[in-house]
């Protein structure tokens, strides 16, 4: 449902194209792209650090995309979620994870757009929960919400230099 993220539309284009391979992918075809990308890397097509990022549904399904991932043997080098409103806990290969989230006081039970840290199940992952409302500048404003949040300025600036810092550290 590619039509409540466009912002990550915006961001691939951002992306350095010349180091790196970026697809957006449509939550509903995402098992497919994970298939493809284990395969790709499988066959040498692929050899770079493997990124996932998602926003909302698209956040949500990430770990479970990663945990598949791992069954072929990949780790998974940087996750980010954006604003995601029920993910579950970051799997075992991941090595880094951003949860950018907007906290709200939604009631426990009441998931959809409540916003939350997430748990590691590696204590080896390096794992960075930001509660955007932490920053009054961002998090704090009327027109920062989870339905534009993934084409905030400042969470492209995040994602681009978490992107930026991997390629340096791996030497891409």
């Amino acid at each position: 449902m590619t039509v409540f993220s466009l912002g990550l539309d915006d961001l691939a284009t951002k992306l350095p194209r010349e180091t790196l391979e970026v697809q957006v992918v449509p939550t509903s075809w995402s098992p497919h792209a994970t298939r493809n990308i284990a395969e790709r890397y499988r066959r040498g097509e692929l050899n770079g650090p493997l990124v996932l990022i998602g926003h909302s549904l698209g956040g949500d399904m990430l770990p479970g995309l990663a945990r598949q991932l791992g069954t072929a043997g990949l780790n998974v080098d940087l996750m980010i979620l954006i604003d995601s409103t029920n993910p579950a806990d970051v799997p075992v290969n991941v090595r880094r994870c951003i949860n950018l989230y907007q906290s709200n006081l939604s009631p426990t039970w009441f998931r959809v757009f409540r916003g939350a840290p997430i748990r590691a199940t590696n204590p080896a992952t390096q794992l960075v929960n930001v509660d955007l409302r932490q920053f009054p500048e961002i998090g704090q404003t009327p027109t920062l919400h989870h339905f534009n949040i993934d084409a905030s300025t400042w969470v492209h600036q995040i994602v681009m230099g978490e992107i930026q810092h991997l390629i340096r550290s791996s030497g891409q």
